[in-house]
């Protein structure tokens, strides 16, 4: 079996500058994307309401931005799919540009919403029940009198922090933000090979009738 990939950095270089290969790759990756900051969002709200922070305007403001962030990549996806093309081996390919954008943003975008979980949450990760077997050690009257939310009980407050713990805190949560800033490469390469292959043509003549 031949492996044309193995010990080629040639091929594989060519295989990574493939719009082709790169529009079906990366789709993926920002549907899975969009994925990750609905689950963030939905936890970040379940909190504010949880901590009865919803009332204050700098809580709705970041709330708000990771809404923004969502449906912002959700977009360019949809512009991705609705623009794409069929190639010569009948293939259909969303729109590169797009996709690249997406992906381009995910790599800031990401990190940023773990922050707000972070900033929304605040000290409340630090203090918690160490396990749902504190509830029932001898005082579990003043966990659960203490460690209530704003509407849900004690323990419901706890599973509910230690979920959002796992996305922020975790060996896991750290791996993925890690991940999603550095999967697609140096994300400031990445950015800049965006300003590089940008065809800039109709900037130039935006700006060449009040030159000349």
């Amino acid at each position: 079996m031949q492996h044309p990939l193995y010990n080629n950095p040639e091929a594989l270089w060519k295989l990574k500058s493939d719009i082709a290969s790169s529009s079906l790759a990366y789709h993926q990756a920002i549907v899975r994307l969009v994925v990750k900051l609905e689950f963030i969002t939905a936890i970040a709200c379940e909190i504010a309401e949880a901590i009865g922070a919803t009332t204050y305007l700098h809580v709705q403001e970041k709330l708000g931005e990771l809404i923004m962030q969502i449906e912002t990549i959700r977009a360019l996806l949809i512009a991705a799919e609705v623009e794409g093309t069929t190639n010569e081996t009948k293939t259909y390919l969303p729109n590169f540009k797009y996709i690249e954008t997406a992906r381009n943003l995910g790599s800031k975008y990401y990190p940023r919403a773990i922050e707000i979980l972070q900033l929304i949450g605040a000290g409340g990760f630090i203090q918690l029940p160490s396990s749902s077997n504190d509830f029932q050690s001898p005082i579990a009257d003043l966990l659960k009198k203490y460690f209530k939310g704003t509407n849900i009980d004690a323990e419901q407050r706890t599973k509910l922090f230690k979920l959002a713990w796992d996305i922020i805190g975790s060996p896991l949560g750290s791996r993925h933000e890690l991940y999603e800033r550095f999967y697609a490469g140096d994300p400031i390469r990445n950015t800049a090979i965006q300003y590089v292959n940008y065809d800039k043509n109709h900037f130039k003549k935006m700006i060449s009738k009040y030159l000349h």
